[in-house]
């Protein structure tokens, strides 16, 4: 699915050929633009922008590169404002893609370098701050795991013969890529026996998982809800969640990898001095629970132990590449702490939550 050393990054652009852009294709006369972090995609925060039929609009607009693997088939950006679209009329705020300048269309292709042309968006920035600028405690997570059950229930509503299949390197479906890569990642000095062997098992318990693909529940995943794609607003004394961002890596698969995921990224991105990450997982499921049965409970920690893997790997494919020549600690940042919970995980066995 992807050669060795396949491009899954936009490359980084100077601030004023985004300014460009924005006039010509939306009609930004005048903003102030500053870089964001991107894995795949790249992305720019511009603010104070002076639109071209004279009005100076007070919002935050995100202004994006697609990534080359979500580029190969533009319907996939189609398909993302049409999910983008029934969540927010189902109740689950999430981004508007702003149509380009005298016309419907959300995306156009631009020549980003001398040899890459990519799709650009525009979002209109939601309320609310990112998850990950406050605590984790029970009531929050309870509430994001009635996100991810209410996610899932509204993705359902879309009839599979709208689906658009896209498969991101990080993706559960991509294993055999990463088994490779696990190999690359060992001649070239990135992995040591100890980690790829590590590795090696969990890949080899989530092939086994995708051979029973057929008893679990599969659909429409979002694949990356962490507490950077939570948008939330304190309200009282608890959290209200304000909106779901970044639909880029939708695509069907095991409902349990999401279910994983998510619980793995609020264990990753915990700030408390409790050290106890099974509490996640239990919290999410009182929450999921709530709003859709979990059929594959037994199986949460697998998926956390399987997208722990998928993400290490992928930042390590990342780092080897280096596209962006540059040191890029957005991409490497699950490394300080991943490999410790990967290790923590494999010693959990199947199900500690019972």
């Amino acid at each position: 699915m992807f050669t060795q050393d396949e491009v899954t990054q936009a490359p980084r652009i100077p601030i004023e050929k985004v300014k460009r852009i924005l006039k010509n294709a939306w009609g930004i006369v005048s903003c102030d633009v500053q870089v964001l972090n991107g894995y795949e995609d790249m992305n720019f925060r511009a603010t104070r922008c002076v639109w071209d039929h004279g009005m100076s609009e007070d919002e935050t607009v995100i202004f994006k590169i697609t990534n080359p693997v979500a580029a190969r088939n533009t319907r996939h950006l189609d398909f993302q404002r049409h999910v983008c679209e029934t969540l927010t009329s189902n109740g689950i705020p999430a981004p508007y893609y702003i149509p380009l300048k005298n016309s419907q269309k959300i995306w156009r292709l631009e020549k980003i370098t001398d040899n890459v042309v990519l799709p650009v968006r525009l979002i209109r920035i939601l309320p609310g701050t990112n998850l990950e600028h406050f605590p984790f405690d029970q009531n929050t997570v309870i509430r994001i795991g009635r996100l991810v059950g209410d996610f899932h229930n509204v993705m359902d509503m879309i009839p599979k013969a709208q689906w658009h299949q896209h498969i991101p390197f990080i993706a559960a479906e991509n294993v055999d890529c990463a088994v490779k890569e696990v190999e690359i990642l060992q001649k070239a000095g990135f992995l040591t026996p100890q980690k790829s062997m590590l590795v090696r098992k969990v890949f080899a318990e989530l092939r086994e998982m995708l051979n029973e693909s057929h008893n679990m529940d599969t659909g429409l995943i979002h694949s990356d809800i962490n507490d950077t794609n939570i948008l939330v607003e304190q309200k009282e004394e608890q959290l209200e969640i304000t909106g779901l961002i970044d639909m880029g890596d939708v695509h069907c698969s095991l409902r349990i990898m999401d279910i994983g995921a998510t619980c793995l990224y609020l264990a990753l991105g915990d700030s408390s001095d409790d050290k106890d990450w099974s509490r996640f997982p239990r919290w999410f499921l009182e929450g999921y629970e709530s709003v859709r049965e979990c059929a594959d409970a037994a199986k949460i920690i697998s998926g956390m132990r399987a997208r722990m893997a998928c993400s290490l790997i992928c930042g390590l494919r990342a780092a080897r590449i280096n596209y962006r020549k540059e040191h890029d600690a957005y991409v490497l940042k699950t490394q300080i702490r991943g490999w410790n919970m990967l290790e923590q995980l494999s010693r959990a066995g199947a199900h500690p939550l019972i």
